[in-house]
């Protein structure tokens, strides 16, 4: 600027301009509550940018109307400066909104796949899973676990009881199956989990272990758990999918509901 005054007019002008787009944008931010700490100094960092190259323009006009040389033009200098600085002193304020941002990202990721009673993924979670692993074509089993007598216990012993009957059961799920990377409850007293093999050898040791921890868990809450399930393994369909798999686990689950309540009906 200093070497090529006759630009100045044009500058000085962007700079009017600037400041005018910068003033609008500031009152529309404020009007909406859209305002953040990296923000406000970039703002600052420009009002000053722009004021010092205005006290330029000042200058500059002032000693060409009076018949003066042309003064030094210092302030643009000074300008740069100051936009530099406060650019530099934004950096720790944009660090720290960045990582709180990055942090309530991963907070509603979890509050979104998370059932809040139980602490188990919920429905979305479990659906979430089983795409993944039929995209990579991961071999998987799928089991849905309808719990029994919720709604018994629920009205004889309080829903305080009944919380308790879906949070033991939850952790017996969790014991059981320590290698499942998705443990979900998916309705009131719906239960689902995934196991990363196909394999029925495994499965069957697997599920008499369950057995066990059923046993194990009724006794240390007071509370008799008990559930109907169903199982459905990825190599049981040509072309597996997500509803294809959950419509063949809920329907041998809801056989083996059937069969219970005839046993219980007969007794």
């Amino acid at each position: 600027i200093r070497d090529y005054p006759e630009t100045l007019p044009f500058i000085h002008v962007v700079g009017t301009l600037v400041l005018v787009l910068i003033a609008l944008m500031s009152i529309y931010k404020i009007r909406r509550k859209k305002r953040s700490g990296t923000e406000m100094y970039l703002l600052m960092a420009l009002i000053g940018l722009v004021f010092f190259v205005l006290i330029d323009a000042g200058l500059y006009y002032y000693f060409v109307n009076t018949s003066l040389s042309a003064s030094p033009i210092l302030a643009s200098h000074y300008g740069m400066m100051f936009f530099v600085v406060t650019l530099l002193m934004s950096i720790p304020n944009y660090i720290s909104e960045f990582v709180n941002e990055r942090n309530e990202k991963l907070v509603f990721k979890h509050l979104a796949f998370t059932d809040a009673l139980t602490s188990l993924g919920n429905r979305a979670r479990c659906e979430d899973v089983v795409k993944s692993l039929i995209l990579n074509e991961v071999d998987f089993t799928f089991i849905i676990f309808d719990l029994n007598y919720l709604k018994r216990v629920n009205d004889s012993l309080g829903h305080k009881a009944g919380d308790a009957l879906l949070c033991g059961f939850a952790d017996a799920l969790t014991a059981c199956f320590p290698l499942s990377p998705a443990i979900c409850r998916i309705g009131g007293d719906e239960f689902a989990l995934i196991l990363p093999y196909a394999d029925k050898a495994k499965l069957k040791i697997d599920m008499d272990n369950y057995e066990k921890c059923i046993v194990k868990k009724s006794e240390e809450i007071g509370l008799s758990l008990s559930a109907a399930y169903g199982i459905a393994r990825s190599d049981e369909m040509k072309n597996p999918c997500w509803e294809g798999v959950f419509r063949m686990a809920d329907a041998r689950m809801y056989e083996m509901k059937s069969e219970m309540h005839k046993k219980e009906f007969c007794k």
